[in-house]
């Protein structure tokens, strides 16, 4: 979730696929990049980063789109 960006978005793997989505979107399938870094060309060229604690565990990730709309937000886990 990001208080910044006031959405909610979900991580989820379905078919292989990584996807993302919120309430306001469809799911977008996610294009590996390099580790913990995948672009989502659906959602406005958007590159996502995923962001880990010092164990490993990802603890939320963050995107930036094309045009500046958003940049380097923090999305935070929620359980």
């Amino acid at each position: 979730h990001s208080d910044e960006a006031d959405i909610t978005y979900r991580l989820s793997v379905e078919g292989g696929v990584l996807r993302l989505s919120s309430v306001r979107t469809t799911p977008i399938g996610l294009t590996a990049m390099e580790k913990d870094r995948f672009a989502a060309p659906a959602l406005y060229g958007s590159v996502i980063r995923i962001v880990r604690n010092r164990a490993g565990k990802a603890t939320g990730f963050r995107i930036s789109m094309m045009g500046g709309r958003l940049r380097n937000v923090l999305f935070e886990r929620v359980d």
